[in-house]
């Protein structure tokens, strides 16, 4: 297999792993519109809160090793001035993603649609919704809104850096 070829291979397999790493978001986005800003409780909306809720197991697991297998790919999939065009447009996507991971940690955050959130009821126990009162309900809920913001801190955290990384690449390449 030539060098181009390879390179080639490489930039497929960032762009895959790249669109794995954006489900969640597509789909919450998604998700927001088509429920009015979660007046109801879809599935994805419960996918998302059970993804968010285990940090370090299953799924949420797999999302956090993504970036790195992109960034170990990147130095070679992207090397020499006949890919600028592909490391271009995949910093545009990232700032796409960095954008919309921004955009629905602020949505989030609106107090109408915690409003909506909340009056789902989406966030109980695991164990169901045996919760003994309204401050029990109420932490259970902090509890989980914390989680998924810590999910979208993480997320542009590593997309930022994913993309300065990539960025670094390109600006420190040997010119020809």
């Amino acid at each position: 297999m030539d060098e181009d070829a390879r390179n080639r291979l490489l930039r497929i397999a960032i762009t895959v792993l790249f669109g794995l790493y954006c489900i969640p978001f597509v789909f919450l986005a998604v998700s927001a519109i088509v429920t009015g800003g979660w007046q109801y409780a879809d599935l994805v909306l419960k996918a998302f809160v059970g993804f968010t809720r285990t940090q370090d197991q299953s799924l949420a697991l797999l999302h956090r090793a993504l970036l790195p297998l992109m960034a170990a790919f990147a130095p070679v999939a992207f090397m020499g001035s006949a890919n600028n065009r592909w490391a271009s447009l995949f910093m545009i996507m990232l700032l796409v993603a960095i954008s919309l991971s921004i955009g629905l940690s602020a949505l989030l955050n609106s107090p109408q649609i915690v409003a909506s959130v909340k009056a789902t009821g989406v966030f109980t126990t695991p164990g169901g919704s045996g919760l003994q009162s309204s401050a029990d309900a109420a932490l259970v809920f902090n509890t989980g809104m914390q989680q998924i913001t810590s999910f979208f801190n993480r997320t542009q955290e590593a997309l930022g850096m994913y993309l300065l990384m990539l960025f670094g690449l390109k600006a420190t390449e040997p010119k020809p």
